[in-house]
């Protein structure tokens, strides 16, 4: 009878964004000025149609929105929230928090760095949002083709193509915050004066609806009722640099706190 051979053991082999071989060799620059190059030829496409601001009347909606703001979005979306706050090994030590939090937006660059407009393409979330800017199109949540209706810049009016395409998905988020801002006047003073700490209500308005950022807006004013008298420097968590620009990773709120959104 012939013996059983021994097998070895399996070895799982990691090709994530997250394997530490990732990390630190440049990709993180190149996955920058891919998403900045990919804004900005979105600006132009939205220029291009004249696409005006549903906020401020007869206002080119590129002016309105900052770059920085949208750029955000395609890298906030995709990451994991247990993997940036650190819960799973961190505790509360600051100094492991900030470590796990700029490994989990490094990741979330890499993606792009490695896939550039496949980098999440057919991501999928467990609500159905779809791409790497994770639009709805449900029945309860048809937020894709309201923007489309809303909005005169070409977007594609398949779902969920159009959705996954890179350029088109995009103009189609610069859009929807700017619906969402007009449905949050009580922010726009603030947004006017300080578009990086006012963006965190359209950041959260493009996940929960002009409801929940109203919510927030409320919130974050009953506790800091003097916060539009104030310039509030945001505490930062991540500085990627190529020669003598600087994009920085903030975190808002006069203290540190989850609100998280990205600006030059």
């Amino acid at each position: 009878m012939a013996t059983a051979m021994a097998r070895k053991p399996t070895k799982l082999i990691d090709l994530t964004p997250m394997h530490p071989d990732f990390l630190g060799v440049g990709l993180e620059e190149v996955g920058m000025t891919w998403l900045l190059d990919e804004v900005s030829a979105i600006y132009d496409e939205l220029d291009l149609h004249r696409v005006t601001s549903s906020a401020f009347s007869g206002v080119a909606l590129t002016s309105v929105i900052p770059k920085t703001l949208l750029f955000s979005i395609p890298i906030i979306e995709h990451i994991d929230q247990e993997t940036y706050m650190g819960t799973t090994h961190c505790g509360k030590e600051p100094s492991c928090v900030a470590a796990a939090q700029q490994r989990a937006i490094e990741s979330a660059i890499i993606v792009y760095a490695l896939n550039k407009g496949k980098g999440n393409r057919f991501s999928v979330s467990a609500s159905g949002a779809v791409g790497a800017w994770q639009f709805m199109n449900s029945p309860k949540n048809p937020t894709y083709d309201a923007v489309r209706r809303n909005c005169a810049a070409g977007i594609d009016p398949t779902y969920p193509e159009g959705a996954q395409e890179f350029r088109n998905a995009g103009k189609a988020a610069a859009c929807l915050l700017d619906l969402n801002l007009g449905y949050l006047p009580e922010t726009h003073h603030l947004f006017r004066r300080n578009p990086v700490l006012g963006g965190i209500y359209l950041l959260a308005a493009y996940n929960g609806g002009p409801k929940s950022a109203k919510a927030l807006f409320r919130a974050v004013h009953q506790k800091h009722p003097d916060v539009e008298a104030q310039d509030i420097v945001l505490p930062s968590v991540l500085q990627l640099s190529k020669g003598s620009v600087k994009k920085t990773v903030r975190t808002g709120g006069r203290k540190r706190s989850s609100y998280v959104t990205l600006a030059a």
